[in-house]
């Protein structure tokens, strides 16, 4: 009686037990989960990791073979490495454009819109070819600068208004022309009078890489006339001393606009060919040119002259010929004062040729951040009577 008692009350307790771990069960599971617009920050800092949308349900994964540990490791893992590609793709490393190697222009970045500063010098005399007559001197040094978005920066056109690649900077030209011969006192008729300019100048360039586009701008400030000391400078450097200076053009301010824009028809890195325009108009020159060119050898598509600077660690170097037809409106180096001339010399409005060929070949070489280019030019007669004229000119771009 007494075990059959006791072995009842045992019974008893093991199914009250167990009911009630079932209504345990029961309440947990009606229990509703606050949704994410109704949950405080308190009750979110409650939250377990693993309770996160972010980690998906281990007894779903397909890897439900692998120890929990192993699985919530997995997990946890596979979480950080997509949190860091989300970091990294908000706030994307920099490219350092001094040290980095481009190939293409479309690999430049944001950061290659800055033009570095470089010293750029045009040396082109008539040595070159064995003359000494028309433009027998000139020299122009630029230096790039982001300075040079002031000032006249606003006047000066691009290819567009947020280019991919721009450089500013300024500028100080001289140009010297004489007659064919030099050295006698009297005036030659016929012939080309002694004119010199010396101007300062703003510039800026600008590249379109989806355009295939190119366009320099500036603009020159100067004098034209004694005042440029073209005579002072050609007597420098000749043993017999110019006498015939007496006869140049007489001083003239000059303000000059220039416009120099090139079209990529076909190419790759080996070859290009492209339309040109060049336009000026001013106190000293009006004219148009349209032209084509053409080069081959190693090189980044598009990029020429300053652009071709740092752009791959390796040689760069191409054979370029040029060539333009030139329309020429207005030419003070031939004619003397635009709005009123009381010069002892000039060419008549009749003489000038409107129409002038002009042609250029040469080699171009690049290295890191240095370029050097050698140029060898013809002109057609620009006046009546006038000589075909040749000569050449070395280019010198060093970046710092």
């Amino acid at each position: 009686m007494r075990i059959n008692s006791f072995i009842s009350l045992a019974m008893l307790l093991t199914l009250m037990v167990s009911c009630g771990r079932d209504v345990a069960v029961r309440k947990q599971e009606t229990v509703p989960t606050p949704s994410p617009a109704t949950t405080s920050f308190s009750e979110k800092s409650r939250i377990s990791p693993l309770e996160s949308k972010n980690i998906p349900d281990i007894a779903s994964n397909t890897e439900s073979h692998m120890p929990y540990t192993a699985r919530l490791q997995h997990h946890v893992s596979g979480v950080a490495k997509h949190n860091m590609n989300l970091i990294n793709h908000a706030n994307p490393v920099k490219v350092n454009t001094t040290t980095s190697t481009r190939k293409n222009p479309e690999e430049l970045s944001a950061e290659d819109k800055k033009n570095g500063n470089q010293l750029r010098v045009l040396f082109e005399n008539d040595i070159f070819t064995n003359t000494d007559y028309y433009f027998t001197n000139g020299v122009n040094i630029e230096f790039t600068t982001s300075l040079a978005r002031k000032g006249f920066h606003k006047l000066l056109p691009g290819v567009s208004q947020h280019p991919d690649l721009q450089f500013t900077g300024f500028s100080i030209t001289q140009n010297i022309y004489t007659p064919t011969n030099p050295d006698v006192e009297n005036i030659l008729n016929n012939d080309r009078p002694f004119s010199a300019f010396l101007t300062i100048g703003q510039f800026r360039e600008t590249y379109s890489f989806h355009q295939n586009l190119y366009m320099k701008s500036r603009i020159e400030l100067g004098v034209l006339g004694p005042a440029s000391l073209g005579k002072t400078v050609q007597s420098s450097i000749h043993q017999i001393e110019p006498v015939g200076w007496n006869n140049q053009i007489g001083n003239m301010p000059l303000v000059n606009f220039y416009f120099f824009i090139s079209k990529s028809l076909a190419g790759n890195s080996h070859y290009e060919v492209n339309l040109t325009g060049d336009v000026a108009a001013g106190t000293a020159f009006n004219r148009v040119s349209p032209g084509v060119s053409f080069r081959t050898g190693t090189f980044t598509p598009l990029l020429k002259g300053s652009a071709s600077i740092g752009t791959t660690r390796a040689w760069q170097y191409w054979f370029f010929v040029n060539a333009s037809s030139r329309m020429v409106v207005y030419d003070a180096t031939l004619q003397g004062n635009i709005f009123k001339s009381r010069d002892p010399y000039v060419i008549g409005q009749d003489q000038i040729n409107r129409v002038v060929a002009e042609a250029s070949a040469g080699l171009a070489v690049y290295k890191k951040n240095v370029g050097l280019e050698f140029t060898l030019h013809y002109i057609s007669p620009e006046f009546e009577k006038g000589r075909h004229f040749q000569w050449g000119s070395l280019f010198l771009i060093i970046e710092f």
